[in-house]
């Protein structure tokens, strides 16, 4: 077997804690991976890993063999992309993740437009409404919203969604409208349930700025449902513009506050700090900054 093959297998497998998800991201099959781990301790002599039917783990000399491989995997990666900044055509598999609405509505129909550019590259987009470790599920670029609290990354700021405060007639008519910030105490408010800061909604006028701790019955970890909720007269949300044009022109929802400015929540690009970056990563980078650059796109 190639060393280095198995060698960037280990330690894939030390970060994710997985055979079955490292040989998704490979596109190989789980024995392949644990025939690899077990050639590199067969020549080692030593047990790297320990297997359970739950649950992987690395042993004391695991963690040390890991650190070496980490550093070895890493070099020859930024030599490879150092080398293939010359290369006219990027290649190679790019691992990208979003949330579900984020993803689906703004960031999918920019990669049909890449890979129509680079047909070379091979994209595979995760959505998920959590957070995504990017070492540990082996992600390229995450597009993410709002504060970002690892520093150990790098955040390329893609754009500033705006965003506003709606409710459904059917929900405004029976509990009537918010005058000023301070009355959505009063009001059944839906808010995402994992972002930092979702239930502190801030204001501004050409008075005052002010910010108001909400609470209510219904929160999600997806945005699509916080606005079926309030689209089904359940609470008054606070979420993107550009998610929801149709339905305020269509009058299935109304903006609420609207002498008042709501504080935009700031996309980014994110991925790992690194010396070289590989140019297939520096293209989708730069595609979706020159993207999101249009002022129509948001609209």
């Amino acid at each position: 077997m190639d060393l280095f093959t198995s060698m960037s297998m280990f330690k894939r497998v030390a970060e994710a804690k997985s055979f079955t998800q490292v040989a998704k991201e490979l596109n190989t099959s789980q024995p392949t991976v644990s025939k690899h781990i077990s050639f590199l301790e067969k020549r080692l002599q030593i047990k790297l890993l320990n297997r359970s039917t739950r649950q992987i783990s690395l042993t004391e000399v695991g963690q040390q063999y890991y650190q070496h491989c980490s550093r070895l995997v890493d070099d020859l990666m930024e030599a490879e992309a150092s080398v293939s900044q010359i290369k006219s055509t990027p290649t190679g598999n790019l691992r990208i993740t979003a949330t579900v609405l984020t993803g689906q509505h703004l960031v999918a129909p920019i990669l049909w437009d890449f890979m129509k550019k680079y047909p070379e590259i091979k994209v595979d987009l995760i959505l998920e409404d959590k957070f995504t470790d990017l070492v540990k599920d082996g992600i390229d670029v995450a597009i993410r919203a709002g504060e970002l609290s690892d520093s150990s990354y790098v955040a390329k700021k893609l754009a500033s969604c705006p965003q506003v405060l709606l409710a459904s007639p059917e929900y405004l008519n029976k509990f009537g409208a918010p005058k000023k910030p301070r009355d959505l105490i009063k009001h059944n408010c839906l808010y995402h349930s994992i972002q930092a800061a979702s239930q502190l909604w801030r204001f501004s006028n050409s008075k005052e700025n002010e910010s108001v701790r909400i609470d209510g019955h219904f929160s999600s970890n997806n945005r699509e449902t916080l606005n079926a909720a309030a689209l089904a007269g359940v609470g008054i949300v606070y979420t993107f513009l550009w998610s929801n044009r149709s339905q305020i022109k269509e009058g299935r929802l109304v903006p609420v506050l609207e002498n008042y400015k709501l504080e935009p929540l700031d996309l980014f690009a994110v991925y790992q700090q690194r010396k070289y970056m590989p140019s297939k990563m520096r293209c989708l980078i730069d595609f979706l900054v020159e993207s999101f650059n249009d002022p129509e796109y948001l609209r």
